[in-house]
C-alpha cells in the first residue's frame, strides 16, 4: 500500500475530516476522483468489500497508519492490515 493511500485510510479512520470524498480530497489537497482512485485500491489490496469495511479497518489500525504517514515512499504490507482483521 502506498503513503498516499495510508494517509487516506488514517483520515478516514479519524472521522475528523467528514467522511465524503469530498472533504478527504480536500484535505489532502488531491481530487474526489484521485480519492476514489485511492479507494478502490485500498479495497482492491486488502479484499475489503465496501467503504464501511474500510473505515472499519483503518480504525482498528489507525497506530499502525500514523506510523507509516509522512515517510517518503512507505509500503504498507497488505498481510499486516489484511491478516489481522479476521
Amino acid at each position: 500500500m502506498t503513503g498516499r493511500e495510508a494517509e487516506v485510510l488514517l483520515l478516514l479512520s479519524t472521522g475528523s475530516t467528514g467522511d465524503t470524498n469530498r472533504a478527504l480530497a480536500r484535505d489532502l489537497g488531491i481530487s474526489e476522483r484521485t480519492v476514489r482512485a485511492h479507494l478502490t485500491s485500498i479495497r482492491r489490496k486488502l479484499g475489503l468489500g465496501s467503504r464501511v469495511e474500510i473505515a472499519l479497518v483503518s480504525h482498528q489500525h489507525r497506530a499502525f497508519l500514523r506510523s507509516v504517514q509522512g515517510l517518503p515512499g512507505a509500503a504498507m504490507p497488505q498481510e499486516t492490515i489484511a491478516g489481522s482483521r479476521r
